[in-house]
């Protein structure tokens, strides 16, 4: 273990009692075994905090509880005041890691180091852990590229694992934005290259909690995002897209079907040659 690079892992934990040990089992259980591992509960109202406590003294990692301050501040906190780890990989509590992820990703890095960052695919679950689907199977190496990336963001968060001293470099996830994630792959792209594993690396968890109450919100935070690229020459580009997202939703956000077939004919002229709109009009008839 002397010459295998150090592996921080970092979990912020938020409301997932259902879901939280599961997600430590799979890190403690890896089968690399230089890792260090810290948990930080941000605030939760159910009984993660005690589930908690219980596995880091089982599993002697490092476990810190806190008011509620939000998921980039707490990545920040937690890296910067624990992780020592030559590389960083970060995973949310009610998602779960196949056991030789990081095995994968260090064999990768050390071979390529060229790359900053890398990823792989995920098995989309259900809350039952039914396998449901799988993302990141689409992806290729010109995705992620800076270009492409500030397009659409195709990297499933909980495979990443990025290099300390460029997440250093770049200045960490940005504490004012919603998506610090896609912003970080961001700015890691604009001088990096970043590698893409082939292989399913982790489980992504969706049920209730996890999905956006509010989609528009969402897409006005990808706005925000882009703002910080309107120097790059896909700026335009990426700006038309997050347009039509949001036209799409407050489209479909409206439930007279009538007033939503009026807003979609009143952007008819826009988009007339975009085959995505008239299946906008496929789902209001339906």
């Amino acid at each position: 273990m002397q010459n295998e690079p150090l592996v921080s892992i970092i979990v912020p934990c938020y409301n997932h009692e259902k879901y939280v040990e599961q997600c430590i089992l799979s890190i403690v259980n890896q089968t690399y075994k230089n890792i260090e591992l810290f948990v930080i509960d941000d605030g939760s109202k159910d009984s993660s905090p005690q589930i908690l406590e219980r596995l880091s003294l089982k599993f002697n990692f490092i476990y810190e509880s806190q008011a509620n301050k939000g998921l980039p501040k707490t990545l920040n906190y937690a890296i910067r005041k624990y992780a020592t780890g030559i590389y960083i990989s970060v995973i949310a509590s009610d998602d779960y890691w196949e056991l030789d992820k990081i095995n994968k990703q260090v064999q990768f890095m050390e071979s390529h180091p060229e790359y900053a960052m890398c990823c792989g695919m995920a098995k989309v679950i259900d809350t039952d852990n039914n396998i449901t689907g799988i993302i990141g199977n689409d992806i290729k190496e010109s995705d992620l590229k800076l270009g492409s990336l500030l397009l659409k963001n195709k990297i499933p968060a909980l495979t990443a694992f990025f290099r300390r001293d460029v997440y250093n470099e770049v200045g960490g996830y940005d504490e004012n934005l919603y998506f610090e994630d896609w912003d970080l792959w961001l700015k890691i792209a604009e001088r990096y290259k970043i590698g893409m594993l082939k292989e399913t690396l982790a489980y992504y968890r969706v049920h209730s909690s996890n999905m956006s109450a509010n989609s528009l919100v969402m897409v006005e935070n990808q706005f925000k995002l882009l703002q910080k690229w309107s120097h790059h020459p896909n700026f335009k580009k990426a700006l038309q897209i997050q347009t039509f997202v949001l036209t799409r939703l407050n489209i479909l956000s409206v439930k007279n079907k009538r007033h939503s077939f009026i807003m979609w004919k009143k952007h008819l002229r826009t988009y007339l040659f975009n085959y995505h709109y008239y299946i906008i009009l496929f789902k209001i008839l339906s």
